[in-house]
């Protein structure tokens, strides 16, 4: 076969309209693209910087997405990748091989409201989290640790939250996660709920 060599570009571009052809994920946003390409047509190699923008993934905005990015052997490599979303700072590292992801990310600021929108009750606060990322690309599974200083959950302040959290597109678990309300109470919750 013939050896590739090409640059390839894309200018403010539809996320939604560029995927479309490839896959029904709940992706939107804008974004532009530079690669140079290699390889063959059968088993080419892409090395590229990605930005997207004013978007969502699966209904949650995003503000900015960056990520560098290198594809060889049908697999995705991600060296580094940052984004902003409901003003948190999300930095991390990963790929995806044979359709399986595997990133871990810290995330900074991150504020619950938003993301917790399906969790019954209402919750407002802010928080750090690190942790990894599995599953496939239509089934995500979260794992990790979170921390916040404090939160409101249906009008109570909870402070010095901490413990694993899982999460998929159905289930959230906390394991051992421990919180303290009032000047008494202490308390560590081990279970899940459906979102």
């Amino acid at each position: 076969q013939q050896a590739l060599n090409l640059r390839a570009s894309v200018g403010q571009a539809r996320i939604e309209n560029l995927i479309k052809p490839f896959t029904d994920l709940p992706i939107t946003g804008w974004m532009t693209s530079t690669n140079q390409i290699r390889g063959t047509l059968s088993n080419p190699m892409v090395r590229g910087q990605f930005h997207a923008w004013d978007g969502s993934i699966y209904g949650k905005l995003y503000s900015d997405i960056k990520a560098d990015y290198t594809y060889v052997n049908h697999n995705l490599y991600v060296p580094i990748f940052s984004g902003t979303s409901y003003g948190a700072t999300i930095m991390g590292a990963g790929n995806i091989q044979n359709g399986q992801l595997n990133f871990n990310f810290l995330g900074n600021d991150i504020d619950l409201g938003p993301i917790l929108s399906n969790v019954p009750g209402h919750i407002q606060g802010y928080a750090s989290v690190q942790g990894q990322l599995r599953g496939s690309l239509a089934n995500p599974k979260f794992s990790g640790q979170m921390a916040s200083q404090s939160i409101i959950m249906n009008g109570s302040q909870l402070t010095n939250l901490q413990g694993s959290v899982s999460a998929d597109k159905h289930n959230l678990e906390l394991g051992n996660f421990s919180f303290d309300q009032g000047k008494d109470g202490h308390y560590v919750v081990k279970g899940a709920m459906g979102l």
